[in-house]
């Protein structure tokens, strides 16, 4: 699990998207860390996701891409533009 956000105060959004991670960490957390299917991890990854807002210095932002990795088959899906249902990258990790 992971996000971007800054840690330390500068010129971009310092402050944001801390509650993105606390979103993913406490599903997570509730589930043990075991999800029971792709779907389960995209549902997370959308709960996570930032929808079209305007940012501080007035800039439209949201969540670019997101992936969802599988652990047990060694496999990874990229997801574009919030488009959860339709993955547009897969990549085997072997």
């Amino acid at each position: 699990m992971a996000t971007n956000f800054l840690l330390t105060p500068g010129d971009y959004d310092f402050g944001h998207g801390q509650d993105r991670y606390e979103k993913m960490k406490t599903i997570l957390d509730q589930n043990k860390g075991i999800l029971k299917d792709e779907q389960a991890g995209m549902d997370i990854l959308k709960a996570a996701s930032s929808n079209i807002h305007k940012n501080e210095r007035g800039e439209e932002s949201a969540t670019q891409w997101s992936i969802l990795y599988n652990n047990t088959d060694l496999t990874a899906k990229m997801i574009m533009g919030r488009k959860y249902d339709q993955p547009a990258h897969e990549f085997s990790l072997k």
